[in-house]
């Protein structure tokens, strides 16, 4: 189970690109957008992101596209979450 600043975290994983993710993590509170943040380290744990030897941060699009595609859009991040392509379950 991923809790809805983790899911907010894979959205703005598929949503953006890299040079855009850090301000996008610091807009929704969801700390530092690097290695050591432990929202990170929970998605490389559960294989939805590799860190490759220089410490950047890969995310596997389809694999959180498919997680995301469980979940509904969390309450606290309703019109928070742009890129509205990323689509989360339907309510």
């Amino acid at each position: 189970m991923f809790n809805a600043k983790e899911l907010a975290a894979m959205h703005t994983l598929k949503a953006y690109r890299s040079s855009y993710r850090a301000e996008y993590f610091s807009k929704l509170d969801l700390g530092e957008y690097s290695v050591s943040n432990p929202i990170i380290q929970k998605l490389v744990f559960n294989g939805l992101v590799k860190v490759n030897k220089n410490g950047s941060i890969i995310p596997d699009w389809d694999k959180i596209a498919a997680v995301l595609e469980t979940y509904e859009q969390p309450e606290e991040y309703r019109g928070k979450l742009e890129n509205g392509w990323i689509s989360f379950k339907k309510s």
